[in-house]
Formats: C-alpha cells, structure tokens, sequence
C-alpha cells in the first residue's frame, strides 16, 4: 500500500528521533560530570595544568560538533594557574566606601553628571565633565576643553591615544581611559614544531595625571586580555571587565594582565564543569587608583552580553546554549517520553526490546525498529494513518516547544564585592533571555531579574515574559510567569519594590509590578497604548519618562514604526497608571542614541531638564523603489518636563545645514549633552556648543575639536 505523503513525513520524524534513542548519549560521548547537559554545576574550579584546559577545551569542541584538532595554547611567561582550594578568598584589592572629590578651582556651582543606573556606581562614558572641564574621547584622541566660563571655551590639551579609546572615567586629578589594541603572540599547534603568528585583542587602561589639564601625564598603563566589555568604578576603584573568544579550531593563548608593560603572575582561570556551546574568557580586572596597582582574576564561562554592577556585586549574564551534541538527548527523550508512548503495545513493547539489545548496534536497532513500524503503517488504512500522524504531531511539537522554551534560560554568576576581596558568590538560572542590563537589578539582598521567551511553533513565532526574584545566594524565590504573551519586553526599569516594564506586539502595554513581596511578584496596574518606550526613567515616585518610538496602522491593519516618542506617566495609583502628556518625533526613520544607551540622555529634575540627541526625519521620498530619507536634522532636543507633561524648549544643531540623505557616523550627530550652572554644552565628534539652558536658541560660544575629516556615507531609510 502507497503511505500518503504526511505519513511519510512522520515516518521521517519517527527515523530521526529513533537513530537519536539508539546513539550514544552526551554523556557517554563527551565525559562531562552530571547525569544530563542541562545539569549545572556550582562548583567553581580552576586549571592546575596547561593540558587540563587543553582536554576541557577539546570536550566542549566535541560537544559543538567541531572535528578540527588545530587548538593549541600558549602560555606567556610567568603565567600560573594554580589548582584554588575554594572560591572563597579570591584576592582584589581593597573598597572605598565612595566617591568624594573636589571640583576644580573655577568650576560651576551646579553640572550635571552621567546618566548611570544605579547611584554610587559610576559608569565610562565618551565623555565627561567636572563643573569646568570637559573630557572627551574623539576618534583616537583624548581631548580637554576648558568649558567654564562658556565665553572663554577652548582646547587646552589632546593626547593621542594607541589603538581604539572606547570610554573613560574621571576622578578629581585622575583621569583614565580605555582602548583596545591588537597585538601579536607565538603559539604552536598541537602536535605542530612551527610556531604561528597570532593576533589577539587585549585592553589597555591608561591612567593619567591631569593636575595640571594643559599637560596631562601618562601614570601607569595596565593592559588585560581580551576586547573591552564594560567597566565601573566605586570610590578610587576601577572595575574592567575583558572578553576573549576560546575558538575551538584557532590556537588558545591565556590570558595575560600586565601593568607597566610586564607581565603579572596569573591571573587564575576559574570554571565551572558545564558544557557550553561556546566559551568566553572573561577576565575583571580592579585597579586601586591610590595604589596605582592592579589584581585580576580569569572566568570561562558561557558568551556573556550582559554586565549588571551595584554598590557590592558584579552580576555576568550570558544567555544558555546547549551544545549541538547535546540535541540527541533531547530527542530521545521526544522519541521514547513522547511518541513511543502512543504506539499500540505491540510495537512499544519491539521499540523497547530493540533499545535493551546490547548485541545490537545502533543502525540494526533501527533496523528493528522500523521493521516495527512499517508493519504499523501497513496495518492501518489511510483515515487512521491520518489521524495517527495528527495525534503524534501534536504531542510531538508540543514536546519540542517545551524543550525550546527549556533551553532559552539565561545563566547569571555573582562575585560579591566585598572588603578587600572579590568573592564568588555561585550562580542562578531564570528562564528566557534579558533585553540589556536594566533587566538586573539588586534590591535588599535579592537580584530581580525580567526576561523573555520566545520560540517558534507551527502557527508562528509564540513568546511570554517573566520576572524572577534571586536571593543573596542565587536561588530563585520568587516567580511572575506568563506576562503578555504574544509580545516582548522592550523596556524595564526597577525602582524600589516596583518594576516598570513595557512589552509590545500592537499597542505598548505599560506594566506596573509590585515587588514589596519578593516571593510573590504581582501585575499592580497595567496601561495600552500606542507606541512603546525603550527606555524608562524615573521622574519622581510618581512619575516615569519613556523614550521610544511612535507606531500607526496602515491600511491593511499592520502595525507600522513612525518617529520618536517621548512618554510621561504618571503611577501614583499603581492600579490605574495613566499617560500624562506624549510628543512625537519625525518621521518613520528617525532615530536617537538614547533608545540604545542611556548615557546619551541628559535629565534633571529639579531644573526641569531633559535633553536627548536626535536625527529627525523630516521628509521621505515617494518615488519608486526603496523609500528614502531627503531632509534629515541632526542635533539635540531640548525638552521641558514636569509632572504636569512635556514642552520643547528648543533645538541645538551642530549641522550647517539638514542633510539630503540619511547619513551615518556624521562628526556632526550631537552625542551627548551636559550643562554647567545655566549653560547647555552638546558634543559632537566635530563641535562643543555652549547655549543658554533656557533659551536654546542663544548660542554662547562654539569650540572645534580637532576631528579629522573622513569620508561619511548615506543610509536608505525602509
């Protein structure tokens, strides 16, 4: 008999699944400690020998499905990775209570400061100022503007930094930048006699003396392994954290900190005995400002993308992967949990004898078991293959989504800081995946944490949001699960014992979460409206800002993304949240720093102040063919806003002129904003502007930076 073509598909499936049951396990194949390769290990560990990593190294490339035998590692001189005995003790230097410093002589009675998340930890940033100065990163300069008064403005110093500056830090006198530089290394292949040239990222901390701001003094340089990720600083305590990939098919080379160009002992390479499908050394360095020294400690963990620093913990957030060779397990237990289950007795009870075989290799137990199955499909007519195949499918898919929405869990590790010692607390694990680091947030002693899952099923993509609650030792203790489904998380903010948060599919639902409970997080007040903000911030206890975007329907009932949005809402009866006041920005295109980093936005309550860098769309072409952005501001925003709603105050460009095209990585596309007493400062890669804060339109003074020209290029607008 002729099996319909659906049943044929089944029958693909069930063969799939089937040489899965018969293969070898995870576990069997790539030795790793556990029953399963979901199992986590909280033990943390470090490598006594070179030829461990090797041999950890080479299991996980066994577990990605990678045959390459090309890793091979290098060790530079005086490196140790000692075997530790514990977590506990892993020396960093001493804490600072807090920063305290001193503005400089002449400086203004009130400036703004960086917009960070959690108050107390401050955050790097491309530029910085200190009520006189203004410090900024520009192209591969260091440069210094004598900002105060606005009338007498001008460059007083540029230093020209090696490799790629990315952020700096400024702290009274001391000033310190971060850059990545590339440099070369000698590694041989495993079993090779010819040494290889390597080329490999590493992180240079240049700390500099700017007592005198005419002449700044290099004072100590550091360097750490790996690209820049992020980094903090508490008091006179600079936290960096580095990043290196461990590409199973590439030579591995350890990690190496270094001050003053010499190589330090160490640093230790800790792990945990969980495989992954791709690895990241992460190495954090703390650096003492007073002491001018460093300690560092190296972690191969999962490929982290997010950094949450409060006032006494590092939390390192990286999304789980489940290694390629791990799939089989998964499919067994579909295959025997799942569909095995709905086969008539007779062909379980084959299936089962098959599988017990041990004289059986695995493609004769296939053998077996198809033969089984074949008499199945043969014995029934076409009506009950059918809805045998619509039974099995469904519990089937069902099966796999669950196991997708298994795998999207996301892996946090936590090292107190405390004292004089970095201590590795342990790690925790919450389902879904975090949108950035304002998805973190320590309260009390516990961590929340709010996530997304999203998985594809066969009616499309299916997706629901999640808040968790982390005690101080990293077990979930509290849940909220299930949040607008169909829809994702495209903002939160934590503030006290609320979380705000704004998902989005067709309308913005704006929630207010009551957190004052830890172990039941509960939904308090909800709000629907059009747009969504990505990005919150609180006005007051009553009061939050979003910046996000304004959406509209077309004809056919698809949502559609318009200009920028600014939001006010108003919380003050959690139950009933209401939206004060909006304005929109532009047309569709248009796009602000702000919805990507949080530094670019400048906000101060007590002057009613909120300023966001904006490239405005103002005119679209409606030829044929791709639209096209034709008339393009750029420049910054000036908004008033009060708990009574928003008004724009006024515009600052540093453009001569709105473009004709939409360009990009223009020295004219303002960055970020601060003032100092009643003057508003803009800076862009090209100009610092200096205009009065409350009339925007009155420029003071205008200083050119020293940018040198290249060559900028237009962006088509969809």
């Amino acid at each position: 008999m002729k099996l319909p073509t659906a049943v044929l598909a089944l029958v693909a499936l069930l063969t799939m699944l089937a040489l899965a049951a018969c293969a070898p396990s995870l576990s069997e194949t790539a030795g790793m400690s556990g029953d399963s390769a979901d199992r986590l290990s909280d033990e943390l560990k470090s490598f006594s020998t070179q030829q461990e990593l090797r041999e950890y190294l080479k299991q996980g490339q066994q577990l990605s499905g990678l045959g390459s035998e090309r890793t091979t590692i290098d060790f530079a001189p005086g490196i140790d990775i000692a075997v530790a005995e514990s977590a506990d003790g892993v020396g960093v230097a001493k804490l600072a209570s807090g920063y305290a410093g001193d503005a400089p002589s002449g400086a203004a009675s009130s400036f703004s400061e960086t917009n960070i998340q959690v108050e107390g930890v401050d955050e790097a940033d491309i530029v910085k100022n200190d009520g006189r100065y203004i410090y900024a990163l520009v192209q591969d300069k260091l440069v210094i503007v004598d900002a105060y008064p606005a009338e007498d403005a001008e460059v007083v110093s540029e230093v020209k930094i090696e490799g790629r500056p990315r952020e700096l830090f400024v702290n009274i006198d001391t000033l310190i930048v971060f850059a990545e530089q590339d440099e070369q290394v000698l590694a041989i292949p495993e079993y090779s006699y010819v040494p290889q040239l390597q080329y490999r990222q590493k992180t240079a901390v240049l700390v500099y003396d700017v007592s005198d701001r005419s002449d700044p003094e290099l004072e100590k340089e550091f360097s750490l392994s790996g690209g820049y990720f992020s980094s903090r600083m508490i008091g006179d305590y600079v936290y960096v954290v580095s990043q290196e990939w461990t590409h199973y098919s590439n030579p591995i080379v350890m990690p190496i900190v270094r001050a003053g160009g010499e190589a330090l002992p160490g640093p230790k390479v800790f792990y945990f005995d969980n495989p992954e499908d791709s690895f990241q050394m992460h190495t954090i360095g703390v650096i003492d400002l007073d002491a001018l020294s460093i300690d560092a400690e190296s972690f191969l963990l999962g490929s982290s993308n997010t950094l949450y620093v409060s006032g006494d913990a590092i939390y390192i957030a990286y999304q789980k992967n489940r290694p390629y060779g791990s799939m089989g397990e998964e499919q067994q237990e579909i295959f025997f949990e799942v569909v095995v289950p709905l086969l008539p007795s007779p062909v379980r009870a084959e299936v089962a004898s098959a599988k017990e075989d041990g004289s059986l290799t695995a493609s004769e137990k296939w053998d077996r078991i198809e033969a089984a199955l074949q008499d199945m499909y043969a014995a029934l007519s076409e009506k009950e293959q059918s809805a045998f195949l619509e039974k099995v499918s469904a519990a089937a898919e069902s099966a796999r989504v669950k196991h997708e929405q298994d795998r999207q869990k996301t892996i946090i590790h936590k090292i107190k800081i405390s004292g004089s010692y970095l201590d590795y607390v342990g790690q925790g694990e919450v389902q879904g995946y975090l949108l950035n680091h304002f998805s973190l947030d320590e309260f009390e002693g516990n961590l929340r944490v709010a996530t997304t899952v999203s998985v594809w099923t066969r009616n499309g993509a299916d997706s629901e949001n999640n808040v968790y609650v982390l005690d101080s030792g990293m077990d979930v203790i509290g849940s909220l699960e299930g949040l607008a489904p169909e829809e994702r998380i495209y903002s939160t903010r934590f503030m006290g014992d609320r979380l705000y948060m704004v998902t989005f599919r067709q309308v913005d639902p704006f929630f207010v979460i009551g957190l004052s409970e830890p172990a039941s997080p509960k939904v308090l007040g909800e709000l629907k409206i059009p747009g969504f903000s990505e990005y919150l911030q609180a006005y007051d206890g009553n009061h939050v800002f979003g910046i996000g975007r304004d959406t509209d329907e077309d004809k056919w009932g698809r949502v559609t993304t318009g200009g920028i949005k600014i939001s006010l809402f108003n919380v003050k009866d959690v139950t009933n949240p209401k939206e004060v006041d909006s304005m929109a920005i532009g047309m569709p295109g248009s796009d602000s720093e702000a919805l990507r980093d949080h530094k670019a936005v400048l906000f101060d309550r007590e002057k009613q102040l909120l300023v966001i860098p904006v490239r405005e769309v103002k005119d679209i072409s409606k030829g044929s063919g791709v639209p096209y952005a034709e008339q393009v501001w750029t420049g910054a925003y000036v908004f008033g806003i009060s708990d009574d709603g928003l008004d724009i105050k006024g515009k600052v460009s540093h453009a001569e002129k709105e473009a004709n095209d939409y360009w990009w990585a223009s020295p004219y596309t303002v960055r970020r904003s601060l003032y100092m007493d009643d003057v508003l400062y803009t800076v862009s890669s090209k100009f610092i502007k200096a205009n009065a804060l409350d009339d925007p339109s009155e420029e003071i003074a205008q200083v050119e930076l020293p940018y040198t020209d290249i060559q900028d290029g237009p962006v088509m607008m969809y």
